[in-house]
């Protein structure tokens, strides 16, 4: 079997998690085979289930120029974002990497709100991103979008980080206690140890739900 996206996707789902159990256990490094990121791929092909299985043996999604192309190509026929000369990234306003995430989001959101909550939910909680603010969110959109829109995605936003969508221009870091699951799960997922390794930590009952990012436990 080749080990590439296009592959283990349409595995069933008890294959799926078993080529990701075999490989981690033979310490097969399956991340750096793929032409797409595999989480953010999982979401976008919306196989969310996927997602839940790659986020216990891969610390958190990367971005993937690929995946980014191909959201700014479907939902650009939308019509409601900014392109050309007028897109914040060819203006600055943001990189690349914020405006992929805004893409994906407002993606779930039209395609699939309930099935992906969940996904987008561990997804956000397994990158360092700080969370998208109002000036980022209104400047990927055309000015006809109407007030009801921006606070429908607000609000599935809010569903997704447990956070009200900032007003501030500037972006705010995380809290500490985030960056350090990032870093714990990062050592962990570098060693093949991320199925695991949390619950060998012994670490109280809380932080170890939390480092596994149940969506049960807030941000």
């Amino acid at each position: 079997m080749k080990f590439t996206d296009g592959h283990l996707f349409p595995l069933s789902m008890d294959v799926f998690e078993f080529v990701l159990y075999k490989t981690n256990q033979g310490k097969y490094n399956l991340w750096t085979l793929p032409q797409c990121e595999m989480i953010n791929a999982s979401i976008y092909f919306r196989l969310f289930k996927r997602t839940e299985a790659l986020l216990q043996y891969r610390d958190g999604a990367r971005f993937c120029n690929k995946l980014y192309d191909n959201l700014k190509r479907s939902v650009g026929r939308v019509g409601l974002f900014k392109r050309g000369p007028e897109c914040p990234v060819e203006k600055r306003l943001i990189t690349k990497e914020r405006h992929f995430l805004i893409l994906q989001i407002f993606d779930v959101f039209c395609r699939n709100p309930f099935g992906g909550l969940k996904a987008l939910q561990m997804l956000w909680r397994s990158i360092p991103d700080p969370f998208i603010t109002m000036d980022e969110l209104t400047s990927v959109f055309t000015k006809q979008q109407n007030t009801r829109f921006i606070e429908k995605i607000c609000n599935f936003i809010e569903e997704i980080t447990g956070k009200e969508v900032a007003e501030e221009r500037r972006c705010q870091p995380r809290k500490l206690k985030h960056n350090c699951r990032i870093l714990i799960r990062r050592a962990l997922s570098n060693n093949f140890q991320l199925s695991t390794g949390i619950a060998e930590l012994n670490l109280p009952l809380s932080l170890a739900v939390f480092s596994g990012l149940n969506i049960s436990v807030f941000y």
